[in-house]
């Protein structure tokens, strides 16, 4: 459990590193940032026809401090990977299951946390 809430909280911290990328910003103008991710109770998961959770609330009070309207969605993990990859999601939640997990965000950046 441990190793859960560590994953989460680097996760989380890499999300306030995103905040000073220009692009990151001039996006947020447009739309709202979407986040997809699986379903993984109890930090991303449905409740009343809402995604809510752990990393949900989290991510959502840092994107709201930061004035970045932003979204989530769940979908399988497949089909959240390719959005990101093919331009119709900006990042990905909680989605990795090996032993490095990894934060995805648009474009040509990843993150890495061992």
């Amino acid at each position: 459990m441990k190793k859960i809430v560590l994953f989460s909280c680097l996760f989380l911290s890499a999300l306030i590193f995103l905040a000073p990328i220009p692009s990151f910003e001039a996006h947020a103008a447009d739309r709202p940032l979407l986040i997809v991710g699986e379903e993984f109770p109890p930090f991303e998961f449905f409740k009343d026809n809402k995604v809510v959770g752990f990393d949900i609330d989290v991510a959502r009070h840092i994107f709201t401090k930061m004035n970045i309207p932003v979204r989530f969605e769940i979908y399988p993990w497949k089909r959240a990977w390719l959005m990101v990859e093919i331009g119709e999601a900006d990042a990905v939640l909680t989605t990795s299951r090996c032993q490095a997990p990894i934060f995805w965000s648009s474009g040509n950046e990843s993150f890495q946390f061992k």
